[in-house]
């Protein structure tokens, strides 16, 4: 197994860093390419989602989560996002706070 990758990015005006493995790069890389974005962009937007729960599940377990979503075709839409979009997430994420 390939080790973590760190890339450094902003939200909201702030930059933050966050760990994955190469592969969940990959996999966020080409889901921002196929909706046409960049990638901080596409954080962005799963940060919202992420934020809208309670308990918040921290950033890099969102984005793991979310990549796998996707790849089973199950991910939320992230345009315009509700707070209440966010319930997926929180159920595939929630037992790991």
């Amino acid at each position: 197994m390939r080790a973590m990758r760190k890339r450094s990015i902003a939200i909201k005006g702030h930059r933050t860093s966050v760990s994955l493995e190469p592969a969940f790069w990959e996999a966020l890389d080409e889901i921002a390419r196929v909706e046409a974005r960049s990638l901080a962009s596409l954080i962005g937007d799963i940060d919202r989602m992420r934020l809208a729960q309670s308990p918040a599940p921290g950033l890099a377990s969102a984005l793991r989560v979310f990549a796998l979503m996707r790849a089973r075709n199950v991910a939320p839409p992230l345009s315009g996002a509700s707070p209440d979009s966010g319930q997926a997430l929180n159920s595939a994420v929630g037992d790991e706070a």
